[in-house]
């Protein structure tokens, strides 16, 4: 493989210096002597010693690897009561060498249940391979003897690594500071007006015409989302839908672009006096307005003609049944999100657009090639920082994410994001909240908004992804299991790419957090199968965790709830359940296991959840018709085509 290098490792082989510990490593090396290197039998207070000394060297000295090589570790109860010997054990199986080399931890007269429960120091361990037993001697060595040779990274490919998160991280810095600039968007337009009316010098008036190209492409990215999905929260399926033949009339050609024009045509007749600018730009908004327009109308046209009437049966009445007054108050939400934006974002980047074009008027034609670069930078800007981000953040991920210390970490800065007030209907039905303290169901109109509202920088990107499925579930539940298996089987046959643990990793005694993490951070639909173990499901919990940190950057996945009614309840009305659990039972869509082993179903759940890219809710929120076409994303209308109602 390109960038690695195939090396024989060391083999430690590291006990305690109890009798019992020291002959159980002998039997574990003598299992490999067959292989080209011998192994090294590794006392554990030398590597404490190793551990000490090496904290010593300067800047790397925290980060250097101890024993570069593979390691079978004893984890007996000498060796666990010291708190030292534990911190080394865990330098010692941290950063690259837990996903370059391969780690085996066995458990001595104790089980690995009662490890973890003892030990969560020990979390960077068993959070990124499993611990076994004495018992599964026999299968470890096997293991260990066919994945003997490995593959790592050449130095120029480690040299690589680094220089994308540092490099990444820099820029991703750098444009996020730039991104400031937005904050000056209505003081940018009024000092360019100054400086045109005193006249000011070419170079000063040059550089802030430019300013103002940049912050209207990077304004651009400052779109709330208009996904209609969230807002009715775990209601997605209603009997009947509004008459498609009410929503299919023409519309007059008279929306925020012919608006713009007819400003913008005033705007340059007072700064030219020519009264034949006003007639130009004023028709070129109405033209662009009807475009825009009919495209949003013959999208939905064309969407009634593919979906057949009836495909799928109503489901049972339940309380993700939508109801006419439940829609009505999501429309209503979902508008005033629209309205919001064209007062918040359209509104004052038009007056900024106008006021640098009337400003770059006042010079050559070969500076336009300067104003266009500008404002391509500003409108590039976001997705180059999120590309640099997720690149930067890749390498990250791969070494630390899904773990406890790591969502930790970025959790305090996270939880920095507020909701800056939220006065629409978020879809949340007060009945549901009984259980909820005053602070809980706050906490809770936060988690919702995150889902709904962005909130500054969104890494949204502007072309809608591709569909890709994470499906998590309680590993220690057999009936689980067998459903996770059922769904992927699903989306197979649905056309949908999907992550299952037991599917994906083919190798069991691998880190497997390496992974599940960076699938987990790639998926555009969390599937989730609810069960009473979830409480207990360490892992589980972790990947709703990073699911909901991403929410505060890209607005996604979208997150499907699996689960039968009663055990929802139960769960979310359950004080003990913990309460991003709650959250997501009581905001996101759900679904029974019978309904999710169906493949139409399936799809429309999919298609239904999908998070659009920005360039589609510039048009939903430019055109007339927006209302209407989201409308028509919703499942259910063409029922009422059928019967003419």
């Amino acid at each position: 493989m390109s960038g690695e290098t195939t090396i024989v490792p060391d083999i430690y082989i590291l006990h305690s210096a109890d009798t019992s510990d020291h002959l159980f490593a002998d039997t574990v090396a003598a299992g490999l002597h067959d292989l080209p290197a011998k192994p090294v039998l590794l006392a554990a207070d030398k590597l404490l010693a190793q551990y000490r000394e090496r904290r010593q060297i300067p800047v790397v000295g925290q980060s250097a690897t101890i024993l570069p090589g593979d390691m079978v570790v004893l984890l007996s109860e000498a060796l666990l009561v010291d708190a030292a010997l534990r911190e080394a054990l865990v330098a010692a199986g941290g950063g690259t060498s837990m996903v370059d080399f391969r780690h085996y931890y066995i458990c001595r007269g104790t089980t690995p249940q009662e490890v973890k429960s003892r030990f969560p120091d020990l979390a960077p361990i068993y959070e990124n391979v499993m611990l076994r037993t004495e018992a599964e001697l026999a299968v470890v060595l096997d293991d260990l003897r066919r994945s003997f040779t490995i593959s790592i990274p050449t130095f120029k490919e480690l040299f690589g690594r680094g220089m994308v998160l540092i490099l990444g991280t820099a820029v991703a810095l750098a444009l996020a500071q730039l991104g400031h600039l937005y904050k000056l968007r209505l003081v940018l337009p009024a000092t360019l007006t100054f400086l045109l009316y005193m006249q000011a010098g070419a170079t000063l008036t040059a550089v802030l015409v430019a300013v103002c190209f940049y912050v209207v492409g990077l304004g651009m990215s400052r779109i709330s989302p208009l996904d209609l999905w969230p807002w009715p929260g775990r209601c997605w399926r209603w009997p009947a839908s509004p008459s498609p033949r009410r929503w299919l009339q023409p519309v007059m050609p008279l929306g925020p672009l012919a608006y713009v024009g007819a400003t913008s045509g005033a705007a340059v007749t007072i700064f030219t006096g020519d009264g034949n600018w006003f007639l130009y730009p004023f028709l070129a908004g109405v033209a662009l307005q009807a475009v825009i327009d009919t495209v949003c109308i013959r999208r939905q046209v064309a969407r009634l003609g593919r979906l057949a009437a009836g495909e799928i049966p109503d489901p049972p009445a339940n309380e993700t049944t939508c109801d006419h007054a439940h829609l009505q108050a999501a429309m209503t939400s979902w508008l005033a999100v629209r309205v919001s934006n064209l007062i918040t974002t359209f509104a004052p980047l038009i007056v900024v657009a106008i006021v640098a074009t009337v400003g770059a008027m006042t010079f050559s034609w070969q500076y336009a090639f300067a104003w266009l670069a500008a404002f391509a930078a500003g409108a590039l800007a976001p997705t180059i920082l999120a590309a640099t981000w997720h690149a930067a953040d890749r390498e990250a991920i791969r070494l630390h994410g899904l773990t406890t210390r790591h969502l930790d970490r970025i959790g305090q800065h996270y939880r920095q994001v507020g909701t800056y007030g939220m006065p629409f209907n978020l879809g949340v039905e007060e009945g549901a909240l009984t259980s909820f303290t005053v602070e809980q169901k706050n906490e809770l109109r936060r988690f919702a908004f995150l889902q709904r509202i962005a909130a500054e920088n969104s890494l949204r990107p502007w072309s809608t992804p591709h569909d890709f499925v994470f499906i998590s579930y309680v590993w220690s539940d057999e009936e689980q299991l067998k459903i996770a298996e059922r769904l992927d089987g699903t989306l197979a046959a649905a056309g949908t790419l999907s992550f299952r643990d037991k599917r994906a990793i083919l190798d069991p005694y691998a880190a497997w957090r390496e992974q599940i993490a960076l699938a987990l951070m790639q998926c555009t639909h969390f599937f989730i199968i609810v069960s009473p173990g979830i409480k207990s499901g360490q892992v589980v919990l972790r990947e709703i965790q990073t699911v909901v940190y991403r929410w505060h950057l890209e607005m996604s996945p979208a997150v499907i709830c699996i689960a039968d009614p009663s055990v929802v309840r139960q769960l979310r009305e359950d004080p003990e359940t913990p309460l991003n659990v709650r959250f997501l039972l009581s905001c996101c869509p759900h679904m029974t296991p019978e309904a999710a082993a169906d493949v139409r179903q399936v799809r429309e759940i999919v298609e239904y959840t999908r998070r659009q890219g920005k360039w589609k809710d510039w048009g939903l929120m430019i055109s007339v018709a927006a209302a209407r076409h989201r409308i028509f994303r919703m499942p259910g209308i063409v029922r009422d085509r059928q019967s003419g109602s």
